[in-house]
């Protein structure tokens, strides 16, 4: 782990989780330059938030790809109400992460990392519960000649 040492003022002055936890949830943390460290620490959590934001925009409105359509057709519309409201929750951090590239404000990003470490936490769990079912469409035959048309024509 970089910047152990580092870190953990950072998370003493606000209470903010380990290190080895956010990397857990996150993946590894390297930090070139000490002052902005909490600055690459959310950099890491936004890359999580726009892997899984595209990830659920494909599910929720697909667009004319197999991928899509086949992984949509295998939820329930109560399953694309949930990733629905989940996606709207990653958004809103990914804008509030914009918001702080405006302007270097320690407090601020400090608070984004302890607020969205524990909205992860929810998050994740949603996220592993659907693509659970996603994955397991994918090990299913389709049930009719009118589903086989719609993805291989």
């Amino acid at each position: 782990m970089g910047g152990t040492k580092e870190y953990n003022s950072y998370k003493n002055k606000y209470g903010l989780p380990s290190l080895d936890e956010l990397e857990k949830a996150f993946g590894k943390i390297s930090v070139g330059d000490d002052s902005f460290f909490l600055v690459e620490v959310r950099n890491k959590i936004v890359d999580k938030i726009d892997h899984f934001s595209s990830l659920l925009s494909e599910v929720i409105d697909p667009d004319t790809n197999i991928k899509g359509m086949y992984e949509t057709k295998a939820l329930s519309d109560d399953n694309r109400r949930e990733l629905y409201e989940t996606y709207k929750k990653l958004m809103k951090s990914s804008r509030e992460s914009e918001i702080l590239n405006l302007s270097y404000e320690e407090e601020l990003e400090a608070e984004f990392i302890k607020s969205f470490f524990e909205e992860w936490q929810e998050i994740s769990l949603v996220l592993k519960k659907h693509l659970e079912i996603l994955m397991l469409a994918w090990s299913k035959d389709l049930k009719s000649d009118e589903d086989l048309r719609m993805f291989i024509g």
